[in-house]
Parts: structure tokens; sequence; C-alpha cells
């Protein structure tokens, strides 16, 4: 997974991570399959969807064989816009599938990220999202292997045990 942008905590803005095109190609020079992610802070359906659409702008003309990623976390949990922008559980969950509709309609796969805390403290979780998902725990970490970009099935396989 390669980060293509981020949205800045404090003011909103989205910027494009610097390193994108020569990460991307030299993942691709080594034969490496590639997806990206944007770290969000996005408060509302249309800033997700605007995040959305810049990552697809980013990744044309690139081979992105796997999901498209929306890392959807707080910068921290008393500061930073999404932790301050009081929004509701189902208002954070529309944000996320505002995202990952919007790479759908692409023909791109859409996959959200986060803590453990945060999916279940504050979104709906899947399956109610009906969305591929990855939660990263302290201890254990669950990656789901893709095998097409969308539209497929997907298994769960443990990783070992963080030390």
């Amino acid at each position: 997974m390669i980060r293509c942008g981020y949205r800045g905590a404090s003011d909103g803005t989205f910027y494009k991570d610097s390193m994108f095109e020569t990460n991307v190609e030299g993942a691709l020079a080594a034969g490496l399959e590639v997806g990206v992610y944007v770290y969000s802070q996005a408060i509302t359906t249309s800033e997700a969807k605007a995040e959305a659409n810049l990552a697809l702008q980013m990744c044309e003309g690139y081979s992105i064989t796997l999901p498209i990623v929306l890392y959807y976390e707080y910068y921290t949990t008393t500061t930073g816009r999404l932790a301050t922008a009081s929004l509701t559980k189902t208002q954070r969950t529309n944000i996320c599938l505002a995202f990952c509709n919007t790479v759908d309609a692409a023909g791109y796969g859409a996959m959200v990220y986060a803590n453990k805390s945060i999916t279940i403290q504050y979104r709906h979780v899947p399956p109610s999202m009906g969305r591929p998902f990855m939660a990263a725990m302290t201890r254990l970490v669950f990656r789901f292997i893709i095998s097409r970009p969308h539209n497929s099935a997907m298994r769960t396989a443990p990783s070992p045990a963080l030390q």
C-alpha cells in the first residue's frame, strides 16, 4: 500500500504525497502489486468523495491491482478536525461508504482501514457496511486477501501476532 495523499488534521486541506509517483513506479518496476491509501480527516460525504476522486486521478496511468483504501482515523482522540466534528456513528459510516462507492464506480476495489477502537466505538462495523475492511489491532492484524480489484470473494487470514 502506497500513500497517495492525506487531509490536514487542522485545516482540512488535501495534500498529495510528494513521493507517490516515485513509490508507485518503484513498486511496479519491482513487480509488486500496488494499492494506494488516503489518510482521511473527512467530515462530510462530499469531502470523502473528493478524496476518492483525487486518489483515482493520481492512479491514472498506473496498474493499480489492489484496493484504493480509506485510512479513516483520528489525528488524536481530542484534536484534529475529525475528533472535534461531533459526527454520529451513522455520519462516519456514510463518509466511509461515500469514499468506497466513488472508488467502486470507477472500477477499482475499495477498502476501509482503521484501528479496532475507532471501528467499534465510532463507526458501524462490517459486515453491516457491506464493505471490505481491514482492522489493525495491537497484538493481531487481520489481512484481507483480494483475488480481483472489485466484486470478488474475500478470505481473511490472521497474520502472526505482533510481538
